[in-house]
């Protein structure tokens, strides 16, 4: 949960919800790790094809009764407008920049940018929703940006190269 909104701050509320999100953090990640092996045999546009293919039937699979269920015809434009974006952005888009990243980059190369979404968050709400920006916001925006450059301008250090520590002398 992203602090700022005037909320309290509640873990455990939903167990279920918490296992969820712990669940949906681990699936992902391994799905970003994994796919540098199926990138390697589809571009990214083919991977993102068939990945959002398998995942739209395994939602219809869990959603089918919720979809019998909906009132289709109170869903109105703003409803179909915010599908559209969401599926062909927020999704689709986002899902193709991403696994371009992997190929390109590597996954953990990669990975370090989903560290950036909850500042994109906060940028977007306080520009398009006129919410406030808290100071302790600030500060975790600037973590977040001065851990990314830190991770991009690190110099590695040479493969077999190892760390010495000296030694006190015993004498």
């Amino acid at each position: 949960m992203t602090i700022g909104g005037g909320q309290k701050l509640e873990l455990g509320a939903s167990w279920r919800g918490d296992l969820m999100v712990v669940a949906g953090t681990f699936f992902y990640s391994w799905y970003t790790l994994n796919s540098k092996v199926l990138l390697s045999r589809y571009s990214p546009l083919q991977f993102t094809t068939w990945t959002m293919t398998f995942g739209s039937i395994a939602l219809l699979l869990f959603s089918t009764s919720a979809l019998i269920r909906q009132d289709w015809a109170a869903v109105g434009m703003i409803g179909w407008g915010g599908l559209a974006y969401s599926s062909a952005l927020a999704i689709v888009l986002g899902y193709y920049i991403w696994i371009n990243g992997v190929k390109k980059l590597g996954a953990g190369r990669t990975a370090i940018y989903n560290n950036l979404t909850p500042v994109f968050a906060m940028i977007t709400g306080w520009l398009a929703l006129g919410e406030g920006v808290s100071l302790l916001q600030l500060a975790g925006a600037a973590l977040i940006v001065t851990g990314l450059y830190t991770a991009r301008t690190a110099k590695a250090k040479p493969s077999g190269q190892q760390l010495i520590i000296p030694q006190k002398s015993l004498s």
